[in-house]
């Protein structure tokens, strides 16, 4: 099984969130072991993937709906500017929500994310 490169895992430094060596060495392991080939090549090409988007928007044209988590607002200081980035809120097809909880929002808050997406889908006519 082939392992994700330590680059990858340093991509959290680089965004202000530092791991201890024991975290990375875990984080590492985790996706080795649990994890499919297209995960694996993720986690690989982590660092290679984020540089090809930099920069870039969604077009303004097309609705898009982004929830991130509390946590990693608090946690990482370019969270929230990272995905703003990406959106044009000028054009009105865009929407962030910042939602309560850690990074898997959907475990630890599935009422709220259901309520932004019936809220978002009933003001974009879906």
């Amino acid at each position: 099984t082939p392992k994700p490169s330590s680059a990858a895992s340093d991509v959290y430094k680089r965004q202000g969130y530092t791991y201890s060596e024991s975290d990375k060495s875990e984080y590492i392991k985790a996706y080795s072991l649990s994890s499919n080939e297209t995960i694996r090549n993720e986690v690989n090409n982590m660092d290679q993937n984020l540089l090809s988007i930099k920069g870039k928007k969604f077009p303004t044209a097309l609705p898009v709906l982004t929830m991130i988590s509390s946590e990693n607002v608090e946690n990482i200081p370019a969270w929230k500017s990272g995905h703003e980035n990406q959106l044009d809120f000028s054009s009105g097809n865009h929407q962030l929500y910042v939602v309560e909880g850690g990074h898997y929002i959907w475990y630890t808050n599935l009422t709220q994310i259901v309520q932004h997406i019936n809220e978002w889908a009933t003001a974009n006519q879906f």
